[in-house]
């Protein structure tokens, strides 16, 4: 016989103390408290009370043999052994017997009080429901789901009716996160498995993340353009992203209007020690110049960064944010543009080249599209 759907148990210290707070609720600290106080009243009479032996054996007996026995029932869970909580509450009424009848009325006052606490079954069903909500209004197209198999985030139960109440359409998830750009990583976090966590870090940058430790959702993006564009002063240039006013990636063809601005973001690395600190133009070009941001990279990863391009390290990728603004006034009509790159010495001006410029050592990046009215 075995279990159809089992728990992958921590230490048998760490289970019995996670699985005493589902017992107990969140008050388990007074809980505790109490509970230590009976046994300390019933041990000097263990030999003579059967009740209390039998008790204690109850309790401690039955919460290791479900320990053992977990890999063929996977009964390991508070609400498939509430009958422990039951020999809890009448060892603790038999210990406190023992007590002066004031210290026994406090007692009960107490604990009647906590069943007034709101207490779920098991807090990590509502982290991820509160957590794949937030994932519903940050998740974008192509974004794939990575779950850790070490994770402690619900049951296999709690995920499909997750899924299926914030994501009707479906979820993308995938065991290997190679061949996705964007990828929402599922963890405990600490207890990541080493491999996978490996392979995810070193294929992206960790940005926004949502949850408790327990049930972490984390979201590692790669470049746009892995293997990139080698510049000859070493400095290799990874692709753009064009931004929407929340921050998200714009996915579809960039159209904007006369007087609204352009954000993109930039990812650079190096492949070898700069020797100078280049500057960085961005360029809005249709015959004529629209737009241009001229400058040191202005670099938003890794935080707090240098912005000296002779400082890079040649293991790291950089990420600089840019605003790009429309003049104000179009004649009527529909515009395409190029979005230009430069790198530059700015003490001579002179441009840096890089495979695929023009003659004006400009690299196209991308279209920028204007709809005038």
């Amino acid at each position: 016989m075995v279990a159809t759907q089992t728990i992958v148990l921590p230490a048998p210290l760490i289970a019995f103390g996670n699985l005493f707070r589902d017992y107990l609720g969140r008050g388990w600290i007074v809980w505790v408290v109490i509970l230590i106080v009976s046994i300390g009243l019933l041990l000097p009479r263990l030999r003579a009370n059967r009740p209390a032996l039998a008790l204690l054996l109850w309790v401690v007996g039955g919460v290791v043999l479900m320990y053992v026995l977990n890999p063929v029932l996977g009964f390991f869970l508070a609400r498939y052994s509430w009958w422990v909580m039951m020999g809890i509450a009448l060892l603790v009424a038999l210990g406190l017997a023992y007590l002066p009848k004031q210290a026994v009325t406090g007692a009960a006052v107490i604990l009647l009080g906590l069943s007034f606490v709101a207490t779920p079954l098991n807090e990590q069903s509502s982290a991820l429901n509160d957590n794949l909500e937030w994932l519903h209004t940050h998740i974008q197209p192509g974004d794939a789901l990575v779950i850790d198999p070490a994770n402690n985030c619900g049951s296999p139960s709690e995920w499909d009716y997750a899924i299926r109440a914030y994501f009707p359409d479906g979820l993308l998830v995938a065991s290997n996160p190679d061949g996705y750009r964007r990828v929402w990583y599922v963890t405990f976090n600490g207890r990541q498995t080493p491999a996978l966590s490996h392979q995810i870090s070193d294929q992206g940058v960790a940005e926004e993340f949502v949850g408790p430790a327990g049930c972490f959702i984390q979201l590692n993006q790669a470049a746009p353009d892995v293997n990139g564009i080698l510049f000859e002063n070493g400095m290799r240039f990874h692709g753009v992203d064009v931004l929407d006013a929340d921050g998200r990636l714009w996915s579809a063809p960039a159209v904007r209007h006369e007087g609204e601005t352009v954000t993109i973001r930039l990812w650079w690395s190096a492949d070898k020690p700069i020797d100078l600190d280049y500057s960085v133009g961005t360029y809005i070009l249709g015959g004529s110049l629209l737009a241009q941001v001229d400058g040191a990279p202005q670099l938003i990863f890794p935080e707090k960064a240098p912005h000296e391009t002779s400082r890079w390290k040649t293991d790291q990728l950089y990420i600089e944010e840019r605003t790009l603004k429309l003049p104000d006034q179009f004649p009527i009509g529909d515009y395409t543009f190029n979005l230009d790159l430069a790198v530059y010495d700015s003490q001579s001006n002179q441009r840096v080249n890089a495979p695929g410029e023009d003659a004006d050592h400009l690299l196209l990046m991308r279209q920028i599209f204007v709809k005038a009215w």
